[in-house]
């Protein structure tokens, strides 16, 4: 299994239809200018589809459409999940955000729904604070309640501000599972720069099951390495 991209570009897209559009302009700006950058879209949706609404959905459009120079890239989304479910190199990447989207989601629901300004404030001092992680819980989130939580964001925003909402939670949802650097873009592109992996790659943890990397704490409680006990609770 390999580990996150060093470097990732995205560009995020909320829909609540069943077709994705992406201006060449975005798709263009995610083209990679070294071999550790990878860029990726980054797709969310809430368009009645049982198996992909919710979901973030991750894919490459470099590796996906290698000959393309020109033009937006129109997909129905569930062409665009079975093209990025093949990309294996970002496997480890779409396990890590699959394992951690709905409890982060359903710690800053409040705020997000609140304000896009104050999500964005408390986001960003959390990320450089290293305590995304302190207001997410374990327990888990059943499938009703997260499309519920999505549903009221887009319901107290409409979809436009929405969209920039989800774009926010993703940017530092990525911070939430490793990287220690995240910028996220409101105007121009990419939507989102992320870098500097935390702890070398800690895409490694999606290999662990959640009792795994629990007795893996207490481990590290007993031997004294409480530092590296409380960053792994972070990101159960």
């Amino acid at each position: 299994m390999k580990s996150f991209p060093p470097q990732l570009k995205a560009e995020v897209k909320f829909s609540t239809g069943s077709i994705v559009s992406v201006p060449e302009r975005e798709w263009q700006a995610l083209q990679p200018e070294a071999e550790t950058v990878v860029g990726a879209i980054a797709v969310l949706c809430l368009s009645g589809n049982r198996d992909l609404d919710g979901e973030w959905i991750l894919l490459d459009p470099a590796r996906a459409f290698p000959s393309r120079k020109a033009g937006p890239i129109t997909l129905q989304v569930s062409e665009f999940a079975r093209i990025a479910e093949r990309q294996k190199h970002l496997y480890s990447l779409r396990q890590a955000l699959s394992a951690a989207w709905r409890p982060y989601l359903h710690a800053y629901l409040t705020l997000a729904i609140a304000s896009r300004a104050n999500l964005q404030d408390e986001l960003s001092v959390r990320q450089r604070t290293g305590t995304l992680g302190e207001l997410v819980c374990t327990d888990a989130v059943l499938d009703c309640d997260h499309l519920s939580h999505l549903r009221e964001i887009v319901d107290a925003h409409g979809e436009g501000v929405a969209g920039g909402v989800f774009q926010d939670l993703f940017a530092y949802l990525l911070g939430y599972i490793g990287y220690a650097s995240v910028v996220s873009n409101p105007i121009g592109v990419p939507d989102i720069m992320a870098s500097g992996l935390i702890g070398g790659a800690p895409a490694n943890l999606a290999e662990f099951t959640r009792g795994e990397i629990e007795r893996i704490v207490k481990l590290c409680d007993k031997a004294g390495e409480l530092d590296l006990a409380r960053r792994l609770r972070e990101r159960i």
